[in-house]
């Protein structure tokens, strides 16, 4: 039976058992069959990327990947649980997959890669953080020119950034909402009765 994952103004996530399909709202207009060509080059070389069974600019037939998606790990086994090394194990997986596509681009070539979208929500893992699987097969796109300096994904996780910041603050301040308040008002009065005086 086939389930609906996820809807929005963009596309459609669909499990059909075996597979993950994929439809486009708009068509993709750089999903052809050479940018085909270099996904599956790529995902031969590095398995850091999903198997695509079909493709079209306005859908796309995916495996079916086990596993946790990082965002939510994150949420489970670092943030809530204040786990610094955990913290720690989600910034390798980051960098390990920023390694792939390092090494990729590294090569002389005719065409580089680099993903639109590298956030957290778009990688799979398992409970050991130990495989990882980037999603979102059409954000990967395939230039002619080399992004070694200069990667615009690494600038496009705000979100992931803030998370980890917010994470960071909560450890050092050992963070409970109600004592920082109090203890935020109890600063503010003792200096406010120290200017009095």
């Amino acid at each position: 039976m086939n389930k609906i994952l996820r809807t929005n103004n963009y596309h459609t996530v669909e499990d059909i058992g075996d597979a993950i399909v994929k439809t486009f709202k708009r068509p993709k207009r750089h999903l052809s069959y050479d940018w085909y060509d270099w996904y599956k080059s790529f995902y031969e070389e590095t398995k850091v990327c999903c198997k695509i069974l079909e493709f079209k600019p306005y859908r796309i037939v995916m495996e079916k990947v086990e596993g946790v998606m990082l965002d939510e790990w994150w949420n489970l086994y670092a943030c809530n649980k204040q786990n610094v090394y955990n913290v720690y194990k989600v910034l390798k997986v980051k960098n390990d997959i920023e390694n792939v596509f390092y090494n990729w681009n590294s090569k002389k070539q005719d065409m580089y890669v680099h993903h639109s979208d590298l956030a957290f929500y778009n990688i799979i893992t398992d409970n050991e953080l130990s495989k990882h699987i980037v999603l979102e097969p059409e954000g990967f796109h395939f230039t002619p020119f080399e992004y070694h300096d200069f990667y615009m994904h690494i600038f496009s996780h705000l979100r992931d950034f803030s998370t980890i910041g917010h994470f960071a603050r909560n450890i050092q301040m050992n963070y409970n909402p109600g004592e920082f308040r109090e203890d935020r008002k109890y600063k503010y009065l003792h200096n406010h009765e120290m200017i009095k005086k």
